[in-house]
């Protein structure tokens, strides 16, 4: 289903004269392995969704290991606590982010 639904995303974009490209926007789990029980969060979502847009040649960013880094180094949390929403560090961060893999595939 998932993988139809980017083709049909896909097609739509290209009709209207822009190109897909796909920012996967990791659980705070992801990035805060300490908050999950057992101390990691699995890498399956991303990597099935980062296959399937190499598969057909959708651009896909994953900020998870810049984002944990990140994490790891910043005094501030990237997430809400309490409802795993963006703080606006987070923000910040991911359109850093963003704005550096647009400039390589764009």
């Amino acid at each position: 289903v998932t993988e139809a639904l980017l083709l049909r995303l896909e097609k739509q974009t290209a009709a209207d004269g822009a190109r897909l490209v796909i920012f996967y926007v990791p659980p705070p789990a992801a990035v805060y392995d300490a908050d999950v029980p057992g101390g990691s969060y699995p890498a399956l979502p991303a990597g099935r969704l980062g296959q399937l847009c190499a598969k057909h040649g959708i651009p896909f960013i994953d900020p998870t290991l810049e984002m944990k880094e990140l994490a790891r180094t910043s005094r501030q949390r990237l997430y809400f606590k309490k409802d795993g929403h963006w703080t606006e560090e987070g923000h910040r961060a991911a359109g850093k982010m963003l704005a550096k893999a647009l400039r390589h595939i764009l």
